[in-house]
C-alpha cells in the first residue's frame, strides 16, 4: 500500500538474497502475487563447474526450494523463465571481468540480474560486502566492448514488464 500510495506500478516481486524462496515466506509472496497480478521474480541457474563448494550447496538448496515452490503453484503464479548473476558463475577466487560475462551472455541465454556501483556511490566503509566488486562491474557494463558483445549477440535489454 504504501509503495502504490506513491504511484508507482509495481511490475513484480523480489527479495534480497532471493529469502523469498523459503517455503512460508514464498506461500504468502505468491498469495499476494497471484491476488495482485503481479509476477514473482525466481532464481533459476544453470549448471555451473568451478564455482566452488559453497556456491553448489546453495544453488542445490535453492534449487530444491524452487521445485517445491513451482509444484505447489504452478499454473497460478507468474514468473520470469530464467535468472542468474555473474557472481554465481565466477570461478573461486575469481574476478569480474568482460570475459566473465561474454561466457555467460553467449553460453547461458538468461535474464542476467547485475548490482553495478560508480565510485561516486560508495563511502568509505563500503555499501556492501560486494561495493569493489560492483564497482569494477559497473566499468564492464558501461565499456564499449561490453554494448558491442549486446549487439552482436542480440540481448534485449528490458525492464521486468517487457519479459
Amino acid at each position: 500500500n504504501r509503495f502504490k500510495s506513491f504511484g508507482l506500478k509495481l511490475d513484480h516481486i523480489d527479495s534480497h538474497q532471493h529469502i523469498h524462496v523459503l517455503p512460508k515466506l514464498f506461500d504468502r509472496l505468491a498469495a499476494f502475487c497471484v491476488e495482485n497480478k503481479v509476477p514473482l521474480r525466481m532464481l533459476k541457474q544453470g549448471i555451473v563447474e568451478n564455482s566452488g563448494f559453497n556456491k553448489f550447496i546453495r544453488r542445490f538448496i535453492i534449487q530444491k526450494l524452487n521445485a517445491r515452490n513451482n509444484k505447489k503453484w504452478i499454473g497460478r503464479l507468474s514468473s520470469n523463465k530464467y535468472l542468474t548473476s555473474v557472481f554465481d558463475y565466477m570461478p573461486k577466487n575469481g574476478e569480474i571481468s568482460f570475459e566473465l560475462y561474454k561466457s555467460c551472455i553467449e553460453n547461458l541465454k538468461t535474464e542476467l540480474m547485475v548490482h553495478p556501483l560508480t565510485n561516486a556511490s560508495v563511502d568509505e566503509k563500503g555499501l556492501t560486502r560486494i561495493s569493489s566488486i560492483s564497482e569494477k562491474e559497473y566499468e564492464v557494463l558501461v565499456s564499449p566492448q561490453f554494448m558491442r558483445l549486446l549487439e552482436h549477440e542480440e540481448v534485449q535489454r528490458c525492464g521486468f514488464l517487457e519479459l
